[in-house]
């Protein structure tokens, strides 16, 4: 079993929680904190980095809302600098609200998604409320080649989705 399989295992969760969709659930899956082991982090980083290569391959960029896209984004960069067969990718930031002070942008990194064909990242699928979020305020500047996620918590027809979403595991995956 690979590293990054058994780190996430690790931050699965059972008990009551609420989720960002305000959907009560009796399963969490704190992929969030996963980020904060370094070994883990690359290796989620570099698979989410080659999902990218295989699934798309044009992408330049790559992004999504805060908090849950920054770090992977990041983290994807490096690894397409370091190990990447085609230009390194671009990133950008959406933030929730429009910032009011400031230059008063809602995406940071907007030269990452100015014409260019990106593709969305979010540490976990469940209503796919943020990835749509994302698309909507993308798509009329860039082509969303489609989505990435660390893991699909399997609550979401996809098939609904505007656009291709790729995960590295699911919950299943994960379930001891």
């Amino acid at each position: 079993m690979s590293l990054l399989k058994q780190q996430l295992q690790k931050v699965c969760k059972t008990g009551d929680f609420i989720l960002t969709s305000g959907k009560k659930t009796d399963f969490y899956m704190d992929v969030k904190s996963a980020m904060f082991d370094a070994p883990t982090f690359v290796a989620m980083c570099s698979a989410l980095y080659g999902t990218i290569e295989e699934q798309f391959p044009e992408a330049q960029s790559v992004g999504g809302m805060e908090l849950g896209s920054v770090p992977l984004s990041s983290g994807m960069t490096i690894v397409s600098l370091i190990f990447g067969y085609n230009q390194p990718l671009g990133h950008f930031v959406i933030r929730k609200e429009k910032r009011s002070h400031g230059m008063g942008n809602q995406i940071e990194g907007l030269e990452n998604v100015e014409g260019k064909k990106v593709v969305i990242v979010d540490d976990v699928l469940t209503t796919g409320g943020s990835i749509v979020k994302v698309y909507d305020i993308l798509k009329d500047q860039c082509d969303v080649l489609g989505a990435v996620v660390a893991v699909d918590r399997l609550d979401c027809d996809k098939t609904k989705l505007p656009l291709k979403v790729a995960s590295l595991y699911t919950r299943d995956d994960l379930l001891i």
